[in-house]
């Protein structure tokens, strides 16, 4: 198997794995190509599907064919939906059909999943209520179309209890040498390792930009996610209670906020890439919605395991390298030039922030207006030179 052909046939078995497990019957799976669309087609084919293409050279009624399927109201062969010419995919699938069928015994008669491969055709203008799941199988870099792309599985349904997105982790080819069937499951360990290790990545981008755009229309799923930072900072869970409203009741310090567990759902592998998961989160997080929350977090614990008329050093840096010291520098900083929010300012004070400060490298008490602005004309002259 060249690397290919094994990294659309693992995003068939990710995907056959998510129906199996979370009942799911009618999906739609976004890709960057035609070329990588067709490729999953036929591995979703080869693995049980009831699987189909839609693509822009297709003529409406015949896209209306192919959708009728996730609505169920025609019927037609799967096959069909490969495009004019392309002989070699329906050799492919024409020979497979002389082998046992993987997928011989996970359904039963009329329950085999439809699925309908497209590149980024079907974000708009398409009314599948049926549809439970969508596949994010290549990243999107538009908010609006993951928006879209995720309204494909939010529309209700009679008998739908809800619906997911799929983005799959651990997947994506990394060079096009050849496969050892031999080492196949190290190489998916390897796999995920080196997608989520990179920003750069496919992976990591695709769950960074869905979670962003969840972010942007859900202020629960964004104050629950605020209230973890504040956790792993080393905030107490009573205080992130009371300081963010949080929906969190569990009582774990660590623990991944109920909003947060429902958007990680780990796949076959188990529970073996939980805390590789949970960690690809927190960077994401931290990378979206930025690391204060974390800092009030360190601020919060360092109340707790210090005299708490123990002003925090401005050199003093924590066991995992955040310099807290400079943190809360800044902080007064943005208080003196009337930068900082009056939500900011709260919080603050809740965890017992000091205003004035007996650190001999910093001010004992806030500038007056004149004096903040004569402070930065000052830097003004300092650095343009007049």
């Amino acid at each position: 198997l060249t690397n290919s052909t094994f990294e659309h046939l693992k995003l068939a078995l990710v995907m056959r794995d998510a129906a199996q497990r979370l009942n799911i019957t009618r999906i739609i799976a976004f890709h960057r190509t035609n070329e990588r669309s067709r490729r999953t087609h036929l591995a979703a084919k080869l693995l049980g599907f009831r699987s189909f293409l839609v693509h822009g050279e297709m003529s409406t009624a015949e896209r209306e064919q192919v959708l009728g399927q996730m609505r169920g109201n025609t019927t037609m062969p799967d096959s069909v939906a490969w495009s004019e010419g392309d002989q070699a995919g329906q050799r492919l699938l024409d020979q497979a059909d002389q082998y046992p069928q993987p997928w011989q015994g996970l359904w039963g008669p009329g329950e085999r999943p439809v699925i309908v491969n497209n590149a980024r055709l079907l974000t708009t203008g398409v009314d599948i209520r049926s549809c439970d799941c969508v596949v994010l199988a290549d990243d999107m870099k538009s908010h609006v179309r993951i928006l879209q792309a995720m309204a494909r599985a939010a529309r209700s349904s009679p008998g739908k209890a809800c619906g997911y997105m799929l983005i799959p982790v651990g997947v994506r080819s990394t060079g096009d040498g050849v496969m050892d069937g031999t080492s196949l499951e190290a190489d998916e360990e390897l796999a995920l390792e080196a997608e989520l290790a990179s920003t750069d990545s496919d992976a990591y981008k695709s769950v960074a930009e869905t979670l962003r755009a969840r972010m942007e229309q859900d202020d629960a799923l964004l104050r629950d996610v605020r209230s973890w930072l504040f956790r792993l900072g080393g905030g107490k869970v009573s205080d992130a209670d009371h300081m963010y409203g949080s929906s969190d009741r569990d009582g774990v310090q660590d623990h991944l906020p109920p909003t947060l567990q429902d958007f990680l759902e780990p796949g076959h592998q188990g529970q073996d890439f939980a805390p590789v998961l949970n960690g690809l989160l927190s960077t994401v997080v931290v990378r979206i919605v930025g690391s204060w929350d974390l800092a009030l977090g360190a601020l919060a614990e360092y109340r707790v395991t210090h005299d708490q008329e123990q002003e925090v050093p401005s050199n003093y840096v924590t066991s995992d390298g955040m310099a807290l010291g400079k943190w809360v520098s800044t902080q007064r900083r943005l208080e003196r030039q009337g930068r900082l929010s009056a939500e900011r300012r709260a919080k603050l004070e809740a965890v017992g922030f000091r205003w004035a400060t007996d650190d001999p490298t910093q001010p004992l008490r806030k500038l007056l207006p004149w004096e903040v602005g004569f402070q930065e004309l000052a830097m003004y002259a300092n650095t343009h030179g007049h």
